[in-house]
């Protein structure tokens, strides 16, 4: 079967999930025009699904194979010449239906799976991968640390960490709570990016095919780098950088109000009981990592009953505003609160 080579690195971008959907909707078309495609796309992923084992255990010269594959081609006897015989040696089932072509395809599968798979030479953990489905979902990684995935997000990351250090890979948006290790540094890649950090919380803006990639800190301290230019700057929290992924340009700016709190889709519903006002304002700082400073603070005799929508700190603020008479104000990455709630 005569295929393009085109169709067979297509397929190998699709399987190693670093396809555009008009790569995935190309291969999806070609795979249903008959049965002989849809045939020769299940070997392809039969041979993906070997790859990466294979590659985490052995560190191969592609180069030199390419080199050695094209002259034992070369150097191969015509099939239509060679003589049907009983001693002559048995091919691999693959190579019987495809020849060299699904050798070539073999190679190709092999050198993109080398060149994708995190867990290549020299790193043998098993890798998994998350993706939010229809919600945000959130997850917890082998050292504790947390992360929130918005819908449609996905996240690469190792059942166990390596002890020199923590490596996951993002597509698309999440919020971090990374647990603290300064022996174990923590990096999250995307789009052409790192963002490496010692114990913090963060939100990474990398959907795919944008062409910026954003990071915004809110406690810690984060390193900020694109991986093509080693271009990098340190963030404090109240902070972001924005990364222009065609220019390369990275620009470093404070947070507003609105980017700080503006997680909606991570909303979750807090009910409060007649809980102290003093314990519901520390529970939107530590939810936001925004610190809150009282001009008069309450007394722990006045409460609060009710519920809160936390992903969006302006509302919050301003629904106890409504219920307590209070003022507020944002101002260098601190909010500060008036007024005298029940006096």
């Amino acid at each position: 079967m005569n295929v393009d080579p085109h169709i067979e690195i297509l397929a190998a971008k699709v399987l190693a999930g670093e396809a555009s959907p008009e790569d995935e909707t190309t291969l999806a078309e070609w795979e249903q025009a008959n049965p002989e495609n849809r045939a020769h796309l299940a070997d392809l992923k039969k041979i993906w699904a070997m790859g990466p084992r294979s590659l985490a255990t052995y560190a191969p010269d592609f180069v030199r194979g390419w080199r050695e594959f094209q002259n034992k081609k070369q150097a191969a006897p015509d099939p239509q010449k060679f003589p049907s015989s009983t001693s002559r040696p048995q091919s691999i089932p693959l190579l019987r239906k495809y020849g060299w072509q699904m050798a070539a395809a073999v190679l190709a599968l092999l050198v993109i799976s080398f060149l994708v798979w995190p867990g290549r030479p020299g790193n043998d953990q098993e890798m998994l991968t998350f993706k939010a489905e229809g919600n945000q979902e959130q997850i917890t990684l082998a050292d504790g640390s947390q992360v929130w995935l918005r819908e449609g997000s996905s996240l690469m990351y190792p059942a166990s960490f390596d002890p020199a250090g923590r490596e996951v890979e993002l597509k698309g948006e999440a919020y971090f709570e990374v647990t603290h290790n300064p022996d174990q540094p923590f990096s999250v890649l995307a789009n052409g990016t790192r963002t490496r950090v010692l114990g913090t919380t963060f939100q990474l803006l990398a959907p795919n095919e944008s062409p910026k990639i954003e990071v915004r800190l809110f406690s810690g301290k984060v390193e900020f780098s694109a991986q093509k230019t080693a271009e990098k700057t340190l963030l404090e929290p109240g902070q972001k950088a924005v990364l222009e992924s065609g220019t390369g340009k990275m620009e470093k700016s404070d947070l507003s109000l609105e980017e700080a709190s503006g997680m909606q889709w991570m909303q979750a519903e807090k009910v409060y009981q007649n809980e102290a006002l003093l314990q519901v304002v520390e529970d939107l700082q530590s939810f936001y990592g925004i610190p809150v400073k009282w001009e008069n603070p309450p007394g722990l005799d006045c409460t609060f009953q009710g519920s809160l929508a936390l992903g969006n700190l302006h509302e919050n603020l301003n629904d106890l505003q409504t219920a307590f008479s209070l003022t507020w104000n944002f101002e260098n990455h601190l909010i500060t609160l008036y007024g005298h709630p029940c006096p």
